[in-house]
């Protein structure tokens, strides 16, 4: 299982408010090259927004589900790329102070 940490420097109201953007995604997250579609109901959990991902000529189109929010601290999300795979991705917040 990879982890990896980020210091920001914003509160985590802003930091979740980001995290939760699926048009956002494509700016933070490798790979991920255009938001298709986002389900109305989007972030309740079991949501997803449509995605194409890839690197070089090669792409394809899949989905990111939320599996579990819990604002402004953890968001868990289940992130297809198929035929290569499915990932569940825990995206945690905090307050790390000034």
């Amino acid at each position: 299982m990879a982890r990896n940490e980020i210091i920001a420097g914003v509160a985590p109201d802003e930091m979740f408010a980001l995290l939760l953007d699926p048009y956002a995604y494509p700016k933070w997250v490798v790979g991920t090259r255009q938001i298709r579609e986002v389900d109305t109901d989007w972030p309740r959990p079991g949501a997803r927004f449509h995605h194409s991902v890839g690197v070089g000529p090669l792409s394809t189109r899949d989905s990111t589900r939320i599996l579990a929010s819990r604002p402004p601290f953890a968001l868990d999300l289940e992130v297809r790329f198929r035929p290569l795979g499915v990932a569940h991705v825990s995206l945690r917040v905090s307050d790390a102070g000034a």
